[in-house]
């Protein structure tokens, strides 16, 4: 709240009044609206009661006393006042088509919405300053096929791994997800693969049975008891004493299961991190 010297008055001097009294009301007057304006704007005395300085009347500041409703606008004119968003003065722009523009909200430039500030052109990067300050970079932009697009080089703010189908990879979650795991002979709890037992993998790898001097078969499928015989050897006496292998490109959430009669091993090598799992 502003305090002022001088009390504003329309009423005087009366008709009534002693006119000598007249430079007076004269000079209080003067000095009340040059308190008022001051509120907000320049001025600077150049001498004694003169206020001629050539920035005088800018500027300083401006004050919005408080959110009225947006006003119809002339042609070839603009309105910049406040308006009551969710109980708070935002700030609002009306031009000469009296459409009306929130600029701030809850203490930031509103930059999206359906009361948008502006819009960039088709095919042009929205940009921040550079690091030295001497320039901008640029960081996204909807392209002439109105698809958004990042610069080459754009990074996410850490090598997390996505957590939904829609979130962009980063390099080092893709490197994992092709890179191959360490050879093991056991589950997921250390425990020896064993055939005749049902698996479920965690990752996509390669999974090797071997069986000794019999036939071998590996069953897949989407359930705990793959029924799907996807790979198997035969044993035959033209071909007897003999090791029978068989290997099977599992994917993850898939269920696996070796069988060979007499005697086998397991191995799997996992693409990335996982393994199986014993149902």
């Amino acid at each position: 709240m502003t305090t002022f010297g001088n009390t504003l008055r329309t009423d005087l001097p009366s008709a009534a009044g002693d006119p000598t009294e007249t430079p007076t009301f004269i000079k209080d007057k003067a000095k009340a609206y040059q308190q008022r304006l001051d509120v907000d704007h320049y001025f600077e005395a150049s001498a004694a009661s003169t206020y001629d300085d050539a920035d005088t009347g800018y500027h300083r500041k401006v004050t919005f006393q408080g959110p009225i409703s947006s006003p119809t606008v002339p042609a070839n004119q603009g309105v910049l006042h406040l308006l009551d968003v969710d109980s708070k003065a935002e700030l609002h722009w009306v031009d000469e088509d009296d459409n009306v523009k929130q600029m701030t909200s809850a203490g930031a430039l509103l930059l999206a919405s359906a009361e948008i500030v502006g819009v960039l052109a088709n095919n042009t990067y929205f940009t921040a300053v550079d690091a030295a300050g001497t320039g901008t970079v640029s960081l996204i932009k909807a392209n002439a096929s109105d698809v958004a697009v990042l610069p080459d080089a754009s990074e996410l703010a850490t090598s997390a791994a996505p957590l939904s189908d829609a979130d962009i990879a980063n390099k080092k979650y893709v490197d994992d997800q092709i890179s191959f795991g360490t050879r093991t002979s056991n589950d997921d709890e250390a425990n020896p693969l064993e055939k005749d037992e049902v698996y479920l993998a965690t990752t996509d790898g390669f999974v090797t049975g071997i069986g000794k001097n019999y036939h071998a078969y590996m069953y897949a499928g989407a359930t705990d008891n793959p029924t799907d015989l996807v790979v198997q050897n035969i044993y035959s006496s033209d071909n007897f004493p003999a090791t029978w292998t068989v290997m099977y490109p599992v994917t993850s959430g898939e269920y696996i299961k070796f069988v060979t009669p007499v005697f086998g091993s397991m191995w799997f090598k996992p693409i990335g991190s996982g393994g199986l799992t014993k149902q």
